[in-house]
């Protein structure tokens, strides 16, 4: 539903039109969601979803795959301070919700955190990766 839902919103654009399709589709749901209170609930993935949790997820999706599409470049990673900032912090709630103790000391850093907690980077520790 969601591949058709996004093959439907851009199947008539051209290439070069896809970042102003982005910017477009991006700046929609900011505004939107900025007018909405954060337990605003709506439809989300599987089930309905407050929207705080379903802009954290999206955040969270936007910092792992904006690695893997920075790393599969060449390039370096490029993300936002808060972005990554909150993406390891939900990695670490989840990982303490899901096992007992806290990262890695070795993960101390966060986007080596986020990482390795994605499966971006193979690490020792049995409870990883978090997510996939």
């Amino acid at each position: 539903m969601v591949y058709e839902y996004a093959y439907t919103m851009v199947a008539d654009r051209t290439t070069d039109k896809m970042a102003d399709v982005l910017h477009e589709t991006f700046s929609r749901v900011v505004a939107e969601s900025r007018a909405m209170g954060p337990d605003t609930v709506g439809p989300g993935y599987f089930a309905p979803m407050r929207l705080d949790e379903f802009v954290a997820s999206r955040v969270v999706e936007a910092v792992v795959h904006g690695l893997d599409l920075t790393q599969a470049l060449g390039r370096d990673p490029i993300t936002t301070l808060p972005g990554l900032t909150l993406t390891a912090a939900i990695l670490d709630d989840l990982l303490a919700r899901r096992t007992v103790g806290t990262r890695p000391a070795d993960l101390a850093d966060d986007r080596v955190w986020v990482v390795a907690a994605s499966g971006r980077a193979a690490h020792p520790d049995n409870r990883l990766p978090l997510i996939g």
